[in-house]
């Protein structure tokens, strides 16, 4: 991973306003953990301070609540945000700076939605958005399905081959939009498709399919009965999980388990979504091992509990043979 260039805050513009329970004397640990994510972040600068707050995501719990105009009052500009459109929250901010996300000139960003609709892919990124988090209220209070459409057409309009729009993209785009200002949210997202994991989004989705073998692969070493069960019913990762590692988990709900859980991947590297799939299915092992149809538990997986997934997907990741996992971390960003 290449170090940050610079600070994010310096980026961005960013201010952090001083904490409103500071001047209280005491402050909650939410806001203790707050202020030290913040720290680690405005450090920024070497591949020491970015290891330090891959480290502190990981481990250290959950990332707190949104900043508020209370607490942090900035805009992408760093001007003071008054409410118009999603701020830049503390998760956005330290999902930007996990990603690499250098400057981003909003012009340049004005100037590629400018553009407009895409002729080769905007009718399909139109048959796509409206059914973004479909379900979920304050995704829909919160992104408006036009900022999906600009994010999208934009993308498209900057990268052509090999990368290409595919269906699922757009719910890889919602969960930038849901904690980052829309410029922000777009450099974010372009960053980890075409820096992360590109080879998801090239002709054929060759990196994911890829992933499906890796991951079959991978139950044959952490659990070789289960492995077998699925194997006899002709149920490989291909068909069980496609959809899953395509959408880096975010097609299992709920939307705030789903930011948990990509808090941790993009601290310890989008290649773990495969272990995380494996971590949901192996959390059913029983059930798979006591049906003659697992592919209907297989079909929707339960509730997301993002933080659990993650860390289950880590320990998984300390038993499985070097070579392998080292073809676990090449294979969103290199071929064979």
């Amino acid at each position: 991973r290449a170090p940050l260039r610079a600070g994010f805050g310096c980026l961005l513009g960013f201010r952090r306003a001083r904490c409103r329970w500071c001047s209280h004397g005491a402050m909650g640990d939410a806001a203790r953990r707050r202020q030290d994510l913040l720290a680690l972040v405005e450090q920024g600068g070497g591949s020491t301070s970015l290891h330090r707050l891959r480290e502190e995501v990981v481990n250290g719990g959950a990332i707190p609540g949104e900043l508020d105009a209370k607490n942090v009052v900035v805009d992408y500009h760093g001007r003071p945000w008054r409410g118009e459109g999603v701020p830049l929250t503390l998760r956005g901010i330290i999902w930007a700076t996990l990603l690499g996300v250098g400057r981003e000139d909003a012009e340049r960003y004005a100037a590629l939605i400018a553009r407009g609709r895409s002729k080769e892919f905007g009718q399909k990124i139109g048959n796509d958005t409206f059914r973004t988090f479909m379900r979920d209220k304050m995704f829909h209070a919160r992104v408006p399905e036009e900022a999906l459409h600009r994010i999208l057409n934009a993308f498209v309009n900057e990268h052509r081959a090999p990368f290409l729009y595919v269906q699922g993209m757009n719910v890889l785009a919602g969960p930038f939009l849901y904690v980052l200002p829309e410029p922000v949210a777009y450099a974010a997202f372009a960053r980890l498709l075409t820096q992360h994991c590109p080879r998801y989004v090239y002709k054929d989705l060759e990196g994911v399919r890829d992933a499906c073998k890796i991951a079959d692969e991978c139950l044959d070493v952490l659990d070789p009965m289960l492995a077998e069960h699925l194997r006899g019913r002709h149920l490989t990762a291909q068909i069980y999980a496609f959809p899953s590692i395509l959408s880096l988990c975010a097609c299992t709900p709920p939307l705030e388990e789903v930011l948990h859980l990509w808090d941790i991947l993009f601290a310890s590297g989008v290649h773990h979504v495969v272990l995380c799939v494996l971590a949901q299915v192996l959390a059913l092992r029983d059930e798979l091992l006591a049906s003659d149809s697992p592919m209907k538990l297989l079909r929707t997986f339960p509730p997301l509990d993002g933080r659990r997934v993650a860390g289950s997907a880590l320990a998984l990741a300390a038993q499985l043979p070097p070579a392998l996992y080292a073809r676990l971390v090449a294979h969103p960003v290199e071929t064979k």
